[in-house]
């Protein structure tokens, strides 16, 4: 064999041999994850998969136009929204129709999803809708008089009862047999006309009051319903740690078979330069966790409490991933549980914060607000329950990963008892 044909050939086989080595960490990091975590709509009825369609087409534009921020900028005025951390906030005018276009449809997804969950589902979507929107159920600003001002504003706060009412009325057409199918489709465009008029009132009304040269609170009220959005939205965050940590184990399993194929003083120099790196990344910044520790003690400990908690999850959602559609179905209820309850603090601080909201907005009781807002622990509930409840999580995590494998053993030793010759 000539030279450029041998050296053609080693090259050939230096790329299978590589191709071989990392197949095991592309499968874990990117393969598996996209082949079970790829929409199918194909199962979904024709009037659902088109409304899945379009969100997921909304989504792509919304996430698309982030990328267009400056663009968003130099296309109109700022408009103030609040100072955070003594520094002023501001928001270009032209986003607030589409973030309200956004936000309707979102909650016409939400809602109409939940109309064919469980009672427990609906009765938890009506709760949100309240409480995430309470800021919008009465439109303000200063009334002109007209039609927008006297009709429009009691429309949306019609609009915005209707909403958790359609969802209790979906109970009572689910029990109506052959008329279901017909009621359905009036349903739907009950919730549609609700959610149309209720952000169809705040975009008409921000349009008059800005073009006559009045206040716009629509922006500000906006932005506090969103920022509730963003703290009922917790539990998924702590969803994606936990995801994060069964991925690492996903790519460390691919990456002990791809280095196996390297040989044995290969494996062990990648593993001590892994762990320099990441003992190098964890432990420099020494003077962070010192300072931390001192400034915020209970917050220290809650948030070792929660990662131990989290790292138990994994290892009982990996024990489980063994036992098929059983153990993916405890996968769920664990992963999902877990969220929940970590979030549960600052979802009762959330509730009543909206709560107060809406006694402000609906039935204007300042009075009371505010004395519940003076006088609600705030505080207390996020840091001595979310420390308390983080620390029980730990345990239940804890007892979760000791007593799974060795009932497992268990199961397994009378099996092989009962096999046994007498």
């Amino acid at each position: 064999m000539s030279g450029p044909a041998l050296a053609g050939a080693r090259g050939r086989a230096r790329s299978r041999r590589a191709a071989r080595v990392l197949r095991p960490v592309y499968d874990a990091a990117i393969g598996m994850p996209v082949a079970e975590g790829r929409l199918r709509l194909a199962a979904l009825p024709a009037l659902e998969r088109q409304l899945a369609t379009i969100g997921l087409v909304a989504l792509a534009g919304l996430l698309g136009s982030l990328l267009a921020s400056d663009l968003w900028r130099t296309s109109g005025p700022l408009h103030f929204l609040v100072a955070v951390d003594g520094r002023p906030t501001f928001v270009p005018t032209a986003l607030y129709p589409v973030t309200l276009l956004g936000l309707a449809l979102a909650w016409l997804l939400v809602v109409w999803g939940a109309a064919a969950a469980s009672a427990v589902v609906r009765a938890g979507a009506a709760i949100l809708f309240l409480a995430v929107c309470s800021p919008l159920s009465r439109p303000a600003g200063i009334s002109t008089g007209g039609f927008l001002d006297d009709i429009g504003r009691s429309a949306a706060t019609a609009a915005y009862w209707t909403i958790p009412g359609a969802l209790i009325a979906s109970l009572a057409i689910d029990r109506l047999g052959r008329w279901r199918a017909r009621l359905r489709p009036l349903l739907l465009a009950t919730v549609v006309g609700a959610l149309g008029v209720l952000f169809g009132v705040q975009l008409a009304l921000y349009l008059k009051q800005a073009s006559g040269g009045l206040p716009t609170p629509g922006p500000s009220l906006l932005d506090s319903a969103l920022r509730q959005v963003d703290d009922v939205l917790v539990p998924m965050v702590y969803v994606s740690a936990v995801a994060l940590v069964v991925f690492a184990f996903d790519v460390a399993e691919g990456t002990t078979v791809a280095v196996s194929e390297l040989g044995a003083r290969a494996a062990k120099v990648v593993l001590v330069a892994l762990l320099a790196v990441k003992l190098w990344i964890r432990l420099f910044p020494l003077a962070t966790w010192q300072h931390y520790l001192e400034t915020s003690p209970r917050g220290a400990l809650r948030v070792v409490a929660a990662v131990g908690c989290f790292a138990a999850v994994a290892v009982a959602v990996r024990r489980w991933e063994k036992h098929g559609e059983a153990g993916e179905a405890a996968e769920e209820t664990l992963v999902y549980g877990t969220a929940g309850a970590l979030a549960v603090p600052l979802l009762i601080n959330t509730v009543v914060v909206a709560f107060t909201q809406l006694l402000i907005v609906q039935f204007s009781a300042l009075a009371i607000a505010s004395r519940l807002r003076r006088t609600f622990p705030f505080t207390a509930v996020v840091d001595e329950g979310g420390l308390a409840l983080a620390l029980l999580l730990l345990l239940v995590g804890l007892i979760l990963t000791w007593r799974r494998p060795r009932r497992t053993a268990a199961r397994r030793g009378s099996g092989s008892s009962s096999s046994a010759p007498g």
